[in-house]
């Protein structure tokens, strides 16, 4: 019984409506994070490649990227916000991108999030101290939503699968050491 007098059944539902805002929020900031962690990974190669003019290098780190996450979108621009490459199948997300840069250009990583469906992440590509470019990721949230998904159906049939295992190492042991030596007896 709800100690303050209310219905039990109404705070169990606002428990777990807070709890809910909680596990978003966790999720946020940990898709914050990667994707901070991500955009300077990325820079790191850009700006190397812009240095020593190898554009294909960039290509070839995009097409990377779309094997290993195809849901991230990728886009490099010139420090004019000409797009200089994206990663494959980004092309409708360049408005956005564009806008992101538009609003604000970015002096060091910035992560946020657009219109509540997309993680954004933009930073400044610098070749010798001078800006020569931005780069903008987008991750829908969604996606983060089904890799959890996935995750905790993979963690259920990973347990499902020990605890049968389980069972049945004890159920052989119990045979052998047990029911054997009974039969020996009698």
């Amino acid at each position: 019984v709800d100690r303050r007098g209310g219905d039990p059944g109404c705070s169990r539902s606002r428990s777990s409506a807070a709890s809910d805002v909680y596990k978003r929020q966790d999720l946020d900031l940990v898709a914050r994070r990667e994707l901070s962690l991500l955009a300077t990974a990325i820079r790191t190669g850009v700006e190397s490649a812009v240095r020593d003019g190898q554009q294909p290098d960039i290509e070839q780190l995009l097409e990377q990227l779309e094997r290993r996450d195809p849901e991230l979108d990728v886009f490099v621009f010139d420090k004019n916000l000409a797009l200089l490459s994206s990663s494959w199948g980004s092309s409708p997300n360049l408005p956005r991108a564009n806008a992101v840069l538009r609003e604000s250009e970015p002096e060091a990583i910035h992560v946020q999030v657009v219109e509540e469906t997309d993680f954004v992440a933009s930073t400044p590509v610098r070749v010798q101290g001078a800006n020569a470019g931005f780069i903008v990721l987008m991750r829908p949230r969604a996606a983060l939503q089904t890799d959890l998904s996935e995750e905790r159906q993979g963690l259920v049939v990973s347990m499902l699968a020990v605890v049968i295992a389980l069972s049945l190492t004890l159920s052989l042991v119990v045979h052998i050491r047990l029911h054997r030596p009974l039969h020996q007896i009698m």
